[in-house]
């Protein structure tokens, strides 16, 4: 009897434990830090590598996405200034309710792909050149 009570324990504990976990939510995939990987921008048919025209200092910034969908837009490890504080801006961020979309920093960007290695999202910029970026983010953590 004792040893069908470590076989019956012994299967249970195989089968809970062999259970795969709940994938990861959009939110919680995106909650983290995030740093530039491609920033681009086309306009009239022209595409622009705006992040190889970034200084140094702002190559290396980060975008926090916070579980409180909060957000703050951070200096990376290379200052332009040393004095300049640490957090650039704060705001506020939102998934559409399919989310497809991402609403932050005043911008709405339809979202390419989220995993837990890339984000990378397209918006048109509004004004004298109405250009769509496109904008990938790998994890800076």
């Amino acid at each position: 009897m004792r040893i069908s009570y470590c076989l019956l324990f012994s299967t249970l504990v195989c089968f809970v434990s062999c259970q795969k976990a709940d994938p990861p939510t959009n939110t919680e995939l995106i909650s983290r830090a995030w740093k530039y990987a491609s920033f681009k921008a086309t306009s009239n048919g022209i595409t622009v590598d705006v992040l190889q025209q970034l200084t140094a200092c702002k190559k290396d910034d980060l975008i926090r996405f916070k579980l409180d969908k909060t957000l703050t837009q951070e200096e990376g490890l290379t200052k332009c200034n040393a004095s300049d504080p640490q957090v650039i801006s704060t705001g506020t961020w939102s998934f559409s309710v399919d989310e497809k979309s991402l609403n932050y920093a005043g911008r709405t960007a339809t979202i390419v792909e989220l995993t837990a290695s890339s984000l990378r999202l397209q918006y048109q910029e509004t004004g004298s050149n109405n250009a769509l970026v496109d904008l990938a983010l790998v994890p800076a953590d």
